[in-house]
């Protein structure tokens, strides 16, 4: 869903320089808040895609993590890769991220037929046995 913007139009008493003043205040208030360093994409988004008041932007900034998708990249980095395109039932004893995959994709699929989204065919299918 798209939000649009109101166009501001100038009532009786204002005239075009007036509105424009305004936005430009608006977007000052907003951009050189503290709180837009560092989120700046979204502040402009936010800006041009709202109606919202230059406040109550800066409070949804405020509460905006600043490097967010940064630090994830960065952890992915750091921790390498869990071999995702490893061939399924491969020896995972030696490499403690793949052994995790395999235990969480073990207990998906349990649950997953446990819920009734999968048959205990297709659950041992994919090599895990249901049952007591």
């Amino acid at each position: 869903m798209t939000i649009k913007p109101k166009v501001a139009s100038p009532t009786n008493s204002q005239t075009v320089a007036d509105v424009r003043a305004e936005e430009r205040i608006r977007m000052r208030d907003v951009l050189m808040s503290p709180e837009a360093k560092g989120r700046t994409n979204l502040a402009v988004k936010l800006l041009v895609n709202s109606p919202l008041s230059a406040s109550a932007i800066v409070d949804m900034l405020a509460d905006t993590p600043r490097e967010g998708a940064m630090n994830f990249f960065a952890a992915m980095a750091q921790e390498g890769s869990i071999g995702i395109s490893s061939p399924i039932g491969a020896q995972t004893n030696d490499d403690p991220k793949a052994a995790r995959k395999a235990e969480l994709t073990k207990v998906a699929t349990q649950h997953s037929a446990a819920s009734g989204y999968i048959s205990a065919e297709q659950a041992k299918a994919r090599g895990v046995s249901i049952g007591a």
